[in-house]
């Protein structure tokens, strides 16, 4: 069974590469996308059990993909939220992680560690069925 992954980047390119390699990788599919806010906003609110993984960029023009990890803080239990910033500081990583987000990854240089992750994720849901 593939995790269900929905894409939060203002980068509509980094939305495609990451969505390859989910897809080469065979981790997860992607369930959708968004590049604002508010485009996540309504997605998630229409869909609440719609995904497994939200991974979002904190820096969204328009809007803020930090506004995000509040909207999903009550989330379903097996719903992971991950971030995925170029500004992966300390006090960013503590932020998010006070916010409800389960990891933090640096956009540039910890793509492996967030593919382990979700190589992880996927297998804890292959194993509790």
């Amino acid at each position: 069974m593939s995790l269900r992954v929905f894409i939060v980047d203002g980068s509509v390119e980094l939305q495609q590469a990451l969505r390859d390699s989910l897809d080469d990788l065979q981790l997860a599919c992607c369930v959708g996308s968004a590049t604002t806010q508010e485009q996540a906003r309504q997605w998630l609110q229409a869909n609440p059990q719609g995904w497994d993984v939200l991974l979002v960029e904190p820096e969204l023009r328009p809007g803020n993909g930090l506004a995000l990890l509040a909207l999903c803080r009550d989330r379903a239990p097996g719903q992971s939220l991950l971030v995925l910033t170029h500004h992966a500081t300390d006090a960013m990583r503590q932020y998010c992680l006070s916010q409800g987000a389960d990891a933090v990854f640096d956009k540039s240089s910890q793509l492996v560690g967030l593919f382990s992750q979700l190589a992880q994720l996927k297998q804890a849901r292959v194993a509790s069925r």
